[in-house]
C-alpha cells in the first residue's frame, strides 16, 4: 500500500507517516507551498490561480506514483482534492474547526471538504461538537505520540513547567492566578512558562511585574527535540486550564509520556475506555492543591508519572494509532 499525507501538520503528520513506515506501508508527505508568504497584493491576487495549479500538481503526483490512498491535514487544504476529483481521507486538528467554520472565506471550503471525505478524523474528543450536524460517523483517532523518543529522562532541578503557550484558549489568566496561588502557599517555588503565543499581550503586565523574580523562568520557543530533556528536568507539570477545551494536546500527553505527573482541565472522561491519570482542575485553586501535593509528596508524583506514562502507551502509541489508521485504509 501506497498512502501519501498531504499538508505536515506537525508533529501530528510526520508521527502518523513514521508509524505507517514502521508497519510496512509506502508513505510520504506532500506539502502544499500555496498561501507562504504570500504578501503582495499581485501574489494575492493570483491564489486561485496558484491553487489550482497546486492541485494539478497534487493530482499528477498522485498519477506517477500510484498511491492508493491520498490522506489530506486540516480542511481547507482539500480544495486540491476537491478540484481535481482525488478520492481523500480528511484529518481535522482543531483551527479548522473552530476557526475556518466561522471564517466567510473558508466556512463553505471546510463544510465541504468535511462532507466530501471518504472518512473523517478529529484529534481530541472536544471537536466533535463542531461536526455532529456536518459528519456524525466522524471517527476520534488521537494524536500519535513516539513514545521511544518522549521518555523519563533527566534529572528534576525545577518544580513546576506551565507546558501550554500563552493562547487564550489554554486558559491563560487561569494558570497565572493559579501561579500566584502556589507562591502564597509555597513561595519558594520555581515556575516555568513559555513566554509567547496570540494571548502574550494579555500576560504582558503580569510578566513584566515578575520578570526579575527568580522564581519565574520564561522560555522561549525551543526545538521539538528538546523538550523530553526540558520536561524531564521539572518535577510537576501544569497543563491547559481551558472550561472552554477540556481535552488534552500534545504537549500533555507528551509529558505523561515523559513520566511526568499533569495537572489539568480535562472533560471527557469517556473519551477512553478508561480516563487517563491526571489530576483534573477545574478552578485555579484546585491546579494549585494539586501542585502543592505533588510538590510536597514526591512518590505521588513519580505513581502518577508511572500510571500516565503506560495509559499514554496504550492508547496514544505512534505505531498502535498508524495500525488503527491502516485498518481504515483497509476497510
Amino acid at each position: 500500500m501506497r498512502v501519501l499525507h498531504v499538508h505536515d501538520c506537525w508533529p501530528v503528520t510526520g508521527d502518523l507517516v513514521n508509524g505507517l513506515r514502521a508497519l510496512g506501508v509506502e508513505a510520504e508527505i506532500f506539502e502544499p507551498t500555496i498561501g507562504i508568504n504570500q504578501t503582495s497584493k499581485l501574489r494575492r491576487a493570483a491564489l486561485p490561480v496558484i491553487r489550482t495549479l497546486e492541485a494539478f500538481r497534487l493530482r499528477r503526483l498522485v498519477q506517477q506514483q500510484q498511491y492508493d490512498i491520498v490522506h489530506v491535514h486540516y480542511a481547507r487544504h482539500a480544495y486540491m482534492t476537491l478540484i481535481t476529483g482525488i478520492p481523500y481521507f480528511l484529518h481535522c486538528h482543531g483551527g479548522d474547526l473552530i476557526n475556518d467554520t466561522r471564517r466567510l472565506g473558508f466556512r463553505q471550503l471546510t463544510i465541504t471538504a468535511i462532507r466530501s471525505a471518504r472518512k473523517v478524523f478529529y484529534v481530541t474528543p472536544d471537536l466533535y461538537k463542531y461536526l455532529v450536524d456536518i459528519r456524525g460517523d466522524a471517527i476520534f483517532l488521537p494524536n500519535p505520540i513516539d513514545i521511544d523518543i518522549f521518555k523519563p529522562q533527566g534529572v528534576e532541578t525545577h518544580n513546576v513547567l506551565c507546558i501550554s503557550k500563552l493562547d487564550r484558549r489554554k486558559g491563560v489568566e487561569r494558570f497565572i492566578q493559579a501561579i500566584e496561588l502556589i507562591w502564597d502557599m509555597r513561595p519558594q517555588t520555581q515556575i516555568a512558562m513559555f513566554n509567547f503565543g496570540d494571548a502574550s499581550d494579555l500576560a504582558k503586565l503580569w510578566i513584566e511585574e515578575h520578570r526579575h523574580d527568580p522564581r519565574l523562568i520564561l522560555l522561549p520557543r525551543i526545538p521539538h527535540a528538546e523538550m523530553p530533556s526540558l520536561i524531564g528536568s521539572f518535577s510537576v507539570v501544569l497543563g491547559q486550564q481551558s472550561l472552554d477545551i477540556g481535552a488534552m494536546g500534545m504537549s500533555e500527553l507528551e509529558a505523561m509520556a515523559c513520566g511526568k505527573p499533569v495537572v489539568c482541565y480535562y472533560g471527557y472522561p469517556n473519551a477512553y475506555p478508561e480516563p487517563p491519570p491526571v489530576l483534573v482542575s477545574q478552578t485555579p485553586e484546585e491546579a494549585c492543591m494539586h501542585i502543592v501535593r505533588l510538590l510536597e509528596d514526591p512518590a505521588l508524583g513519580q505513581s502518577l508519572g508511572r500510571q500516565g506514562r503506560e495509559w499514554v502507551a496504550k492508547y496514544h502509541e505512534q505505531k498502535q494509532i498508524a495500525r488503527r489508521l491502516l485498518q481504515y485504509y483497509r476497510a
